[in-house]
This record gives structure tokens, C-alpha cells and sequence, in this order.
């Protein structure tokens, strides 16, 4: 899933935006593995996921919506997602 985009992150999960003209096929399988690096203002975060499902996002904006399961985040960057989600409540 390169070059995607997070549309929403919780501390346990994440919904990611494919591009327009990506399928769902193997990439997004269920219980596939996924690694990830976000860049948050604070520094950058790397976690693994686990895509629960994949779908059409709703309000046809083009694209696949991807949701995953947060697996694997060490400590200090899962405070800094926990900060990041903080700020922006």
C-alpha cells in the first residue's frame, strides 16, 4: 500500500485511503500484515497492523478504505499517536 493515506487513527486501529484504481485483492486481505510509518508532527512512527476489512469509502470519494488493527507499536511512539489523537479532541 504504498503512498496511501491515513484518513483516521484511533490508538488501537487505523483507516487507510488506497488510490484511486487500487483493488482489494491480495494487498488488503484479511489478517494480512502491514507495516507502516506515519509522520506526525512530533517525529516519525512506525507500526505494524493487521487489515481487518476493505471496502468502498462511503460518499464515493474514489479510492478503497482499508481497516486495521493496530499489532505491534513500541512505547514511545504509541505516545506519540496518543498525543497526536489528544490534540486534535
Amino acid at each position: 500500500m504504498q503512498h496511501s493515506r491515513i484518513r483516521d487513527i484511533s490508538e488501537t486501529g487505523m483507516s487507510i485511503l488506497l488510490p484511486e484504481g487500487e483493488t482489494c485483492g491480495d494487498l488488503a486481505k484479511p489478517g494480512r500484515a502491514l507495516a507502516a510509518i506515519l509522520s506526525l508532527p512530533s517525529g516519525v512512527v512506525r507500526l505494524r497492523a493487521e487489515v481487518v476489512h476493505c471496502s468502498a469509502p462511503r460518499g464515493g470519494s474514489g479510492g478503497l478504505l482499508v481497516g486495521a488493527c493496530i499489532s505491534e507499536i513500541p512505547a514511545e511512539d504509541r505516545d506519540r499517536v496518543a498525543a497526536y489523537i489528544a490534540e486534535r479532541s
